[in-house]
């Protein structure tokens, strides 16, 4: 509004101007508004031309005075007319500028400035202001603020320009100081060596400079609302609001000193001063005095360590010796206080068995963090394992002094859980070597101690250490002097010191005993008033010889000495002499020992050394008597192992005929009830084989000859097998006999098998033997191997309710040939073998017994042995279900009335995964059935037994089928061996699997999950099985009948077989059959030579007892006509393998057999597999390599 005001008038006046020298028409000017017109012009009553004239007069007065410079340009940019400020501007005539363009009035970089703003004038068509520069001759310059305003001359002519410029240098001058004042005073704030903010009333800050947000860690920018006392403690924050406080109603704040914290909790002092600027602003500085008071506090800190040194020093001096460790807790105190730390220590290294370095904490100070005393961090840890960059650092006497977030992550890991923030740790070194450091740890703040203050806690690490090393040679002194006069009183040897005038200087306590003086009255007096004189000469001339010979040491001189209360003593001393430097004699220092007793001893020996020698004639009659009676016992000796022999033999003859044919049997096609008969025959078999086993076991361990042999074998079978033995035994007394194996027990593993089992079937032989009521239970488990052992241990628990062991008398348990009561033999039979051996096997196996038990209620046996892992199972080994399938989530009932049956297979289907309940009765069980039914989650499987406490297995069964509430849930009914006999039929049984008892994991196992895939209502377990199935390979031949194909492994290989028992010979002729063996049989020695002579045979089976020439002379016969090689077959190998097959199990029996010729040697009962292998082995070593069979 103000330029459209101004170029207004200044039109006027141009205008009048133009007019009164009719330069132009005044018809170029624009025809004002109305309202214009009226504005400009004032009222008047005169004429029109009386007006116009005296307007134009006064117009053109104005335009002449104007100050400001007023010019107008045609379209080609000349000067047409200009005003007196214009010629004043230009510095030049007006003739000399009218009629001329810029570029002659002007130089020329100034003219072009001045055109580009014309053309811009012309191009925008409205007023424009510039700053426009003009340069003189003379250099001055001059800025001038121009408005220039597009002048139309004609209607559609280019328009010319008219300008009005008012110079504006002293202005910009002034400007530009201001400006340079403005950015001297902004880099003066932005450089300042202090800290400067604008702060107003209520404490925000408005400006800072980067120094106050260096000294205070942060960044304040406008905006932030940043107050003064933010992030400060409270006490703090209430100091600098009353400073500001000050400044604002004093209007100055002289110099103060305040500490302050920066964002990261860094310690700051600053000094303080301000002043009022205006209402409501005030301006702060903040001068940094750190390093000032820093080293004022530093300096204090030092005094205060050199203070607390000092009087360590001092307490170290005086403190209680007696009680050493509270003189160093004292010591710690001071110098803890003193450091402003939570916490002190020292250390000690030394070296391990491994060479590494360890360090345990000796004492500790702490206040205000918890102590570490005798915590595992503490206590001989290991140097390069915890905080490894230590060892290099100490062991060269520099310190650790940081931080702990700026540590390594290992001295994080050791450091931090001792809530250390900042730690001092500086090394002790005593002559040079590596002893130990003194640590300081501050829990609350950062810090960093100074090289001064290390050497003063160096110092006084090394005077603390100094304390405790001198404690301890002192300490050792005092242990090593109680040694040395504990030594002495426990030899009740007298100590004794004489010096060269044979004057006592010293005498031990023992004097009183031996003399009856008091050891202090006798301190200065002669010896020869104890010593009787007659003994003066001898001594003296024994001290002369160790002068002359240089010895120094006398031992066993006897002399007499006289006791107070007049009798006297033997005594024998041993001396040697002290000598001074030069090697003269001062003294003589040595023990004496009284001998009286020995004296007389002597005597006494003298007088009864006759009396001996007339006894010792007695005692060369009586040796004579003795030699008579170890032969009679040596052949009493043999005649025993004979006998051992015969009756072993002759109990292992028809033995192996029952075990034989068992085995046999169990290769055949028989029905479940068949193989369950057949296999109790072997197991009785086996158990009276066990039972001479013991006899000649009992006698191996007599003679310490019983060994462990090592196979592969299967633990399950072993578990079960014992349950086999003995399930005919338990049945006949009414009680359940059941076994449990973990789901994670291994099938096969390496160890003695069969010593295994004679150990389980002792044992729990024993607990049905002593049981009347409930039953015996057998649990194997996995146990955990201790740390590098690849062993696999297995825990047994044999478990009975039988008549328990009374506590007093389980030391007899595992005597031989004795029994807890001497009454059990009589009521319960036995040997008393059974324990004894089971524990000499176990711990030949490297295992351990224990038993707990309590009388009337009940025993159980714990047995831990360990076996070697089998990496590589048998392939051929017979497979079942048995953990191969997931039973998990599957629902049971357990229905019996035996509390030992019940609870094993309650715990076995747990083991398994299953969802398992159990009861003891009809009623019971009845309830459950139908609580599942009305809930809709019917049992998927229900164990039964056949005899319930309410009812019988069946009743139940008939019960719930009637009521529909076991709806198509399966049945595994359990009976005995004499029920399966008789099996009871019921509609309700139909669908149900018998299970004969004892109950075996694999047979539990698998008719569970038979039965379950049999089961429509469980899809998801009968896919499980039928993809099992798909992916099992097919069992053993073993179980499939006589029909499995002949192995061609022994295809070609013919075996002669001595053997004069029919039974014997049924048994060795399948074995071989089933091998696919040819063979031929003989009955005595005589013929199998004649065999042999006669016809080429690869491996002969040799019994060792036969009529009319044993196996022993046959085989002798063999070698003799091998070593002649003459009348032998064509192709007889160079040595023909003989096995012995013999019923003698006694020592001895195998070398005899090998020092008759035979090769190997195989005890009765046969067992077919080690008879195989014992061929296979022969036949590998290349001993039935014959000839083509002509």
């Amino acid at each position: 509004m103000i330029k459209w005001l101004f170029s207004r008038v200044a039109i006027l006046i141009f205008s009048a101007s133009v007019r009164k020298r009719q330069s132009i028409m005044t018809s170029v000017f624009p025809e004002p508004k109305k309202n214009e017109t009226e504005r400009s012009v004032p009222s008047s009553h005169h004429d029109d031309t009386h007006r116009n004239n005296d307007g134009n007069t006064l117009l053109d007065k104005i335009f002449q005075s104007l100050p400001d410079a007023v010019y107008l340009k045609d379209a080609a940019g000349k000067y047409v007319l200009v005003n007196p400020a214009h010629v004043k501007k230009v510095d030049k005539p007006a003739d000399q500028i009218l009629g001329h363009d810029d570029f002659s009035v002007f130089s020329r970089e100034v003219a072009e400035s001045y055109r580009l703003n014309d053309d811009e004038v012309r191009k925008a068509g409205k007023i424009q202001v510039f700053e426009e520069w003009v340069r003189y001759l003379d250099g001055r310059t001059g800025l001038y603020e121009s408005i220039k305003i597009p002048f139309h001359f004609d209607e559609n002519g280019t328009p010319g320009i008219l300008g009005i410029s008012r110079t504006i240098t002293e202005r910009h001058l002034a400007s530009e100081a201001v400006k340079a004042s403005e950015e001297r005073l902004k880099i003066y704030f932005e450089n300042a060596p202090y800290g400067v903010a604008v702060i107003d009333d209520a404490g925000i800050y408005q400006d800072v400079n980067p120094t106050i947000c260096r000294i205070l860690g942060r960044t304040v920018e406008k905006g932030d609302r940043y107050t003064l006392g933010e992030k400060q403690p409270e006490e703090v924050r209430a100091i600098l609001c009353d400073l500001l406080r000050q400044v604002r109603q004093a209007g100055l704040l002289p110099p103060t000193e305040v500490e302050v914290y920066t964002d990261t909790g860094q310690e700051r002092y600053v000094e303080m001063s301000g002043v009022r600027i205006h209402e409501g602003e005030n301006l702060i500085f903040f001068n940094e005095v750190s390093s000032r008071r820093l080293a004022e506090n530093a300096l204090r800190r030092q005094e205060r360590l050199l203070t607390a040194s000092n009087k360590a020093a001092q307490v170290l001096l005086s403190g209680d010796q007696e009680d050493f460790h509270h003189t160093v807790w004292q010591v710690l105190d001071l110098l803890g206080n003193a450091a402003r730390v939570d916490r002190v220590y020292i250390w000690n290294v030394h070296a391990g068995e491994d060479k590494r370095l360890y360090a345990t904490q000796l004492y500790e100070w702490s206040e205000g963090a918890p102590p570490q005393q005798g915590l595992e961090i503490t206590t001989a840890i290991c140097v390069e394992e915890t905080i490894p960059l230590w060892k290099e650092t100490l062991s060269s006497g520099r310190c650790v002094n940081n931080l702990v977030r700026n540590l390594s992550p290992e001295e994080q890991k050791q450091l931090s859980p001792q809530g250390i923030i900042s730690i001092l740790v500086a090394p002790v070194m005593f002559h040079g070597t590596f002893w130990g450091f003194i640590g300081f740890d501050d829990c609350h703040a950062e810090r960093v101690w100074s090289q001064p203050e290390e050497g003063i806690l160096r110092n006084a690490g090394l005077l603390i250490a100094t304390a405790i090393h001198r404690r301890k040679i002192v300490d050792d002194l005092r242990l090593s002097e109680e040694r040395f006069r504990d030594t002495v009183e426990a030899t009740g040897e007298l100590l004794w010191e004489f010096d060269r005038d044979y004057r006592f200087t010293y005498l031990s306590d023992r004097f009183h005993e031996m003399s009856g003086y008091d050891p202090k009255d006798f301190i200065g007096r002669s010896i020869f008033e104890y010593v009787l004189p007659e003994y003066r000469p001898m001594i003296q001339a024994e001290m002369e010889r160790l002068l002359i010979d240089g010895s120094r040491l006398a031992n066993g001189i006897e002399y007499r000495g006289r006791h107070r209360d007049g009798y006297y003593s033997w005594l024998r001393a041993s001396a040697k002499l002290i000598l001074d430097e030069e090697g003269k004699l001062l003294g003589v220092r040595g023990t004496s020992n009284d001998v009286t007793v020995e004296k007389n001893a002597i005597a006494e020996l003298h007088s009864t050394l006759a009396e001996l020698a007339e006894t010792n004639t007695d005692l060369e009659r009586t040796t004579e008597n003795a030699k008579e009676l170890a032969k009679q016992a040596e052949t009493a000796s043999k005649t025993k192992s004979n006998f051992l022999a015969t009756m072993s033999h002759e109990i292992r003859t028809p033995l192996n005929g029952v075990i034989g044919i068992s085995d046999l049997l169990l290769q055949t096609s028989l029905t479940p009830k068949q193989l369950e008969y057949v296999r109790l025959i072997c197991a009785s078999g086996r158990s009276l084989l066990f039972l001479i086993n013991d006899i000649l076991d009992f006698s191996k361990i007599e003679a310490g000859k019983l060994e462990i042999d090592v196979n592969t074998f299967d633990l399950h079978e072993v578990s079960e097998s014992v349950l086999g033995i003995l399930s005919a035994r338990a049945a006949a007394k009414g009680l359940e006999l059941c076994g449990f194996c973990a789901a994670d027990l291994p099938r096969y593993v390496r160890g003695d098998g069969e010593r295994l089992r004679q150990v389980l079937v002792n044992l729990v032989g024993n607990a049905v033997k002593f049981t009347e009521h409930g039953g015996v239970r057998i649990d194997a488990v996995l146990r955990p191997s201790p740390p590098g052992d690849d062993r696999v241990f297995v825990h047994y628990a044999i478990s009975d309710t039988g008549i328990g062991i009374p506590a007093g008398r389980m030391d007899r348990l595992f005597k031989a040939f004795s029994q807890v009561d001497a009454s059990s033999s009589r009521r319960f039979g036995g040997t008393g073998l059974g324990l004894a051996i089971s524990q000499q096997l176990i711990h030949l196996m490297d295992g351990r017994i224990s038993v707990e038990s309590d009388e009337g209620t009940g025993s159980v046996f714990h047995i831990d042995i360990p076996f070697e892992k089998e990496y590589h199972p048998p392939r051929t080994a017979s497979k079942t279900f048995h953990g191969t399938l997931d039973l998990s989530g599957q629902t049971a009932i357990v229905v019996d009335e035996n509390d030992v049956l019940r609870q094993s297979l309650f715990e076995q289907l747990r083991a398994w995964g299953m969802n398992a309940v159990a009861f003891s009765t009809k009623k019971d069980a009845a309830k459950a059935f139908e609580k599942a039914a009305k809930e809709g989650n019917p049992f998927q499987l229900a164990i039964i037994d056949s005899t319930l406490e309410d009812a019988g297995g069946i009743e139940l069964i008939d019960e719930v089928h009637r009521a529909d509430t076991i709806g198509s849930t399966p049945v595994i009914y359990l009976q005995s061996l004499a029920e399966s006999a008789e099996e009871k039929v019921s509609a309700a049984m139909e669908n149900a699997r018998r299970l004969n008892k004892p109950v075996y994991s694999s047979s539990l196992f698998n008719a569970i999950v038979e039965i379950l895939a049999r089961n429509d209502s469980n899809p998801e377990f009968r896919r499980q099985w039928e993809s099992f199935v798909r992916t099992t390979p097919p069992r053993d031949a073993r179980r499939e009948g006589r029909n499995a194909p002949v192995s061609a492994e022994f295809s070609g290989i013919h075996v002669l077989v001595a053997e004069d028992n029919k039974i014997n010979q049924i048994v060795v002729r399948e074995i071989l059959l089933n091998a696919g063996l040819t063979f031929d049989i003989v009955p005595d020695g005589a013929e199998a030579c004649e065999a042999v002579r006669n016809s080429r045979y690869d491996v002969v089976l040799m019994d060792c007892q036969m009529p009319e020439m044993d196996g022993f002379e046959a085989t002798r016969f063999i070698r003799d006509l091998e070593k002649r090689r003459e009348t032998l077959p064509e192709g007889y190998p160079e040595r023909l393998p003989i096995i012995a097959l013999t019923a003698n199990a006694t020592k001895g029996d195998e070398e005899r057999c090998l020092q008759a010729g035979m090769d190997a040697y195989c005890v009765k009962p046969i067992n077919p597999q080690r008879l195989l292998n014992m061929i296979r082995q022969s036949l590998k070593k290349g001993l039935g390599k014959s000839g083509p069979r002509p």
